[in-house]
This record gives C-alpha cells, structure tokens and sequence, in this order.
C-alpha cells in the first residue's frame, strides 16, 4: 500500500523483452533500476519475453527481485508459460514483491489501476514449449476488470492494438501493422485512455495519442498515451528511424488527478 495521497502522480519503471541473460543485458537491467530508483518510480513493469528458457527467467527475476519495489510481471509470446508459473511461484516465497501479471490483473496504485492482457494473441508466434497466448475471452475480461478497479485505468499488454499507419505502435519492418483489433476495442468500450505496450521492437520508444501516427513528445503530458518501450535486451535493434540501441527502459508517469500521462527513456546506445 502507498502512502500519501491516493490522487498523486503515479511512476511506472516499465522492462520489456528482456529476453536472454547475457553479461550486457543484466548490466543495462541494473543500470535501469538505479534510474528508477533516483526518478522514483512505484513500482516496475516487466511488460513481456522475459525469457526463452526457465533457468534464465529465474535467473532474470531473481536479479530485478533485489529491488525493493513492486515488480509486476506480465508475460509476454516468448515466455514459456510453465516455467514463467515456476518461478513466481519459487522466488516470490524470497521475494514478495513480485507479482505474477497473470494471476493478479488487476494492481491498483491510489488513483490509478493497472489491468493486465498476459500473453499474445497470434498462434504463429507463440514459442515453442508453451508460450503464453490468450483467446477472445482473455480480452473482454479487461472490461470487466475496468469496472473493479477505481480511478484511472492502464491496459498493460505485450502485445499492442492494430494500428493503421506506418508510425504507430504495431508496425514491424516486414509486416506492416500487427497489433490486435480486439485491443482497441475493449479499450474503446472500457474507456482505457492509457496503455503499456512492446513486442514490435522496431518501433520501440514510440509514443503515441493513439493510432493515425499521432506522436507525443517525450516528457510532454498527454489526456490519451499509447507507449512502445522497446527491449531491454543488449542484443542490438535497429529502429524505425534508421537509429539502433542495445538496451532500452521507460518510465511512464501518470497523473489521476487530471486524467493525464507521460514518457521518458533511457537508451543504451552501440
């Protein structure tokens, strides 16, 4: 439970795609976290793919766990679903602060209310070894979990929606627009202005009102944000804009009291 004001502006240190758990990875994990800790963020996100295979997401887990904030753990395609279930179960006996985004999918923070969407919804790409997909019935919950919660709602996904242009969230290098039209439905009937979401690395730290391409300046507050935050991983990803990095984080910063939000990053550049 946070002290203080419930209607106060609420932080969110967002990782997305980890990924793997080579020596560079894990720096720009610890690297992250100390920016979230000067910025002080409430609680951290890990936003999908944390890892390929069970002993590096235990490993992975056990590394960000030594944060004393609330880590929130939503998988994503590439997270095998056994092992993802293992090791919340193993470490969070060690660590209380995390918390599985599959069984909790509703966190509520003062004014603010995150709601989850674990997993992916396109069979071609979900991992081999039981990756973590989810059906239509997985998606019309959100709106159900909406009506629970109070305050400001956040849809936290892998995931994101379908977009319809070029610089929105969802478009990848080979395939155009990717993202999930039962999205941005639920997220129109549910009323969600606010959304977390990853996957398409290529268009990783792309913020948006939306779809149509309609950007958001980095640190400009904003009544509607939709956010790609990238990868984390040290593997390096070229982007959109014909730059490239080897690890990206973002904070996500909410404000209830005047339905409102922003985006900053953190790049670690070739």
């Amino acid at each position: 439970e946070r002290q203080g004001k419930n209607n106060r502006p609420v932080r969110l240190g967002v990782l997305s795609a980890i990924k793997d758990r080579y020596p560079d990875t894990l720096m720009n994990l610890t690297e992250f976290i100390s920016w979230f800790d000067s910025e002080g963020v409430d609680v951290i996100v890990l936003n999908g793919d944390v890892a390929y295979e069970s002993d590096d997401m235990a490993l992975i887990l056990e590394h960000i766990a030594r944060s004393p904030r609330p880590i929130w753990v939503v998988p994503g395609n590439a997270d095998p679903v056994a092992g993802f279930n293992l090791a919340l179960r193993q470490l969070s006996a060690r660590f209380p602060n995390l918390i599985s985004g599959s069984f909790v999918r509703l966190l509520q923070i003062g004014d603010v209310a995150l709601v989850s969407l674990p997993g992916y919804y396109d069979p071609r790409f979900i991992a081999g070894g039981g990756g973590c997909q989810y059906y239509p019935d997985d998606v019309k919950q959100i709106a159900e979990i909406v009506k629970r919660s109070e305050g400001t709602p956040v849809l936290v996904s892998h995931g994101p929606p379908k977009g319809n242009h070029p610089n929105d969230l969802d478009y990848a290098f080979d395939a155009g627009n990717v993202g999930d039209a039962r999205i941005n439905a639920v997220m129109k009937a549910a009323s969600i202005r606010f959304g977390v979401f990853g996957h398409i690395l290529e268009s990783g730290g792309r913020v948006l009102k939306g779809t149509n391409g309609k950007s958001v300046a980095t640190g400009k507050w904003s009544k509607r944000l939709w956010v790609n935050a990238g990868s984390v991983s040290s593997v390096e990803q070229d982007l959109h804009d014909a730059d490239s990095h080897q690890g990206m984080a973002a904070i996500v910063e909410f404000d209830p009291a005047k339905r409102r939000g922003r985006v900053w990053f953190q790049f670690r550049r070739p």
